[in-house]
């Protein structure tokens, strides 16, 4: 996902899809499809607020783990990286099934919702680190 401010919509046929009050500030966005991906504009991108990017990726299809901002995730060859920034209970949802080890115990993560979501409760500074294996690689 590429953000930019609004001016570059002018001349390249983007349309403007909707209004977004987030906070105080009301954001204008577009989109304009490009090779398989989406470009987001909006007018003051230095404004842009973690619940915005978060907002901005959902609305244009990716993955996102949690509903909210609070926790900085790192995911990459199965592998979960996750700090909390904001204390709280998060629901981490998982981009397919998959059996989740928690690396600091060696204990398997119940899962909910056909092993797709970790219900967590962080507090702010702590880090924890996962495995996970999708349940289709599994023998």
């Amino acid at each position: 996902m590429l953000l930019c401010h609004s001016f570059c919509c002018k001349g390249i046929g983007a349309v403007a899809l909707k209004d977004l009050g987030i906070g105080t500030v009301a954001e204008k966005v577009c989109a304009q499809s490009l090779k398989g991906g989406r470009i987001l504009f909006r007018n003051e991108l230095c404004a842009a607020t973690a619940e915005s990017l978060n907002r901005f990726a959902r609305d244009a299809g990716a993955y996102v783990p949690i509903e909210r901002s609070g926790l900085q995730v790192d995911m990459k060859d199965g592998f979960i990286s996750l700090h909390c920034i904001i204390p709280g209970q998060y629901d981490f949802k998982l981009p397919y099934p998959a059996k989740v080890v928690n690396l600091k115990t060696g204990l398997a993560v119940p899962l909910k919702n056909q092993g797709t979501c970790i219900s967590l409760d962080m507090e702010a500074g702590e880090s924890r680190w996962y495995s996970f294996t999708p349940l289709n690689r599994m023998k």
